[in-house]
């Protein structure tokens, strides 16, 4: 306040003054690039080829009146031309129903294997697109009636079973054959490894189920003939839907709400040192109307006197950079350890923030120079 108004005595920026620029600026140089890599993370695992298709898939969770009439409800959404597929899964694939304890027939010892359980229709890997590794699709019409199941890749590797396919799981005492091995994909959210799954037929005694649609186009034709088959067969619940892509970038609203966090107060830190820097090159160029002068009078250009009035604030600023970007790297290097994929650290990222701070001293310095400089030498030398 003293030195816009004109009042402050002092005959140059104390150190302790230079140290609380420096400061506010390094905090809020990290706060940026903890945004800019926080996006950046939450940006790859959306945007990542998860092994399942989650685009263009709509969700509706049956009642068990609808699920007992599948096969209807399915016949009259394949009718619809914007509808390319139809399929049934027991939930969400970024959710788990159930966990069971499965044995290996030819296990030596008692030991158990935690699966999760996933109950599909016949169609459900080729409407996801998960492709099968080894065997076949059992649960295809014509394939047989014996108890078959479908593990991932991890469940394989977990059990032991190097060649599963023919192969007996025990579960809860009663036997089933894997018949195909189906490749891991990223169904959850990517805090934890792929998790151990084992495929069954969908079971359609119980109560509730999710039918996914596939659409192409506009997605509010298929949504129409949902709702009247819906409304017309169980007018008593509400219609509720949901988007797939939408549902597994809920999974991370967490990471953005931390990163609209860190922006907010990358803000408010920047105004204020901004603020801060404005008023400190307001006194230096003031103190310094009649040197600009003499070398205005001597032949300096403007150029001139911009870059020996910024040079002194580009280098608090850059020592700022400096000590945030260690800062910013160990933040985002412990962030990083919860998760199974994680984004690269990169280096355009720290030039960019680096590129903003000098580009926002050099606008905050540059006024004020710019303005003093246009100052005729004889005003300010007339005293003199």
């Amino acid at each position: 306040v003293q030195t816009l108004v004109g009042q402050f005595k002092g005959n140059k920026l104390a150190f302790l003054q230079k140290s609380l620029l420096v400061t506010q600026f390094t905090i809020a140089l990290a706060c940026l690039l903890s945004v800019f890599f926080i996006r950046k993370q939450v940006d790859t695992m959306t945007s990542m080829t998860l092994g399942v298709d989650k685009e263009n898939i709509l969700y509706v969770k049956l009642q068990e009146k609808l699920l007992h009439a599948y096969d209807v409800v399915r016949e009259e959404l394949m009718k619809e031309p914007s509808v390319i597929d139809v399929t049934l899964k027991n939930c969400l694939p970024q959710d788990q129903m159930q966990a069971w304890k499965i044995k290996r027939k030819d296990f030596q010892g008692e030991v158990d294997f935690i699966t999760e359980i996933c109950r599909v229709e016949g169609n459900y890997f080729d409407f996801m697109n998960m492709e099968l590794v080894a065997g076949e699709n059992p649960f295809k019409p014509g394939f047989g009636i014996k108890n078959y199941c479908v593990l991932n890749e991890t469940a394989m590797r977990k059990m032991g079973l190097a060649d599963p396919i023919g192969r007996y799981l025990d579960v809860y005492g009663i036997d089933y054959v894997v018949a195909a091995v189906v490749k891991d994909s990223y169904t959850k959210i990517l805090y934890n490894p792929v998790e151990p799954q084992v495929y069954f037929p969908i079971d359609y005694r119980t109560g509730f189920n999710y039918v996914f649609i596939k659409v192409q186009g506009d997605p509010r034709m298929a949504l129409k003939t949902m709702q009247n088959i819906w409304e017309e067969r169980m007018p008593e619940f509400t219609f509720e839907y949901g988007f797939l892509d939408k549902a597994y970038e809920l999974l991370y609203q967490k990471e953005i709400g931390l990163s609209k966090m860190f922006l907010w107060f990358f803000v408010a830190t920047l105004l204020i040192s901004v603020s801060g820097l404005f008023n400190m090159s307001c006194y230096v160029v003031g103190r310094r109307v009649k040197e600009i002068g003499l070398r205005k009078v001597n032949g300096a250009t403007q150029s001139d006197i911009l870059l020996l009035l910024c040079g002194s604030f580009v280098l608090w600023i850059v020592t700022a950079f400096l000590l945030a970007c260690p800062v910013a790297w160990m933040f985002i290097s412990y962030w990083q350890q919860g998760f199974v994929v994680k984004t690269s650290l990169s280096w355009w990222v720290f030039a960019l923030t680096g590129s903003i701070a000098i580009v926002v001293t050099l606008l905050t310095v540059g006024y004020q120079t710019i303005r003093t400089s246009r100052v005729n030498p004889v005003e300010v030398l007339k005293n003199e």
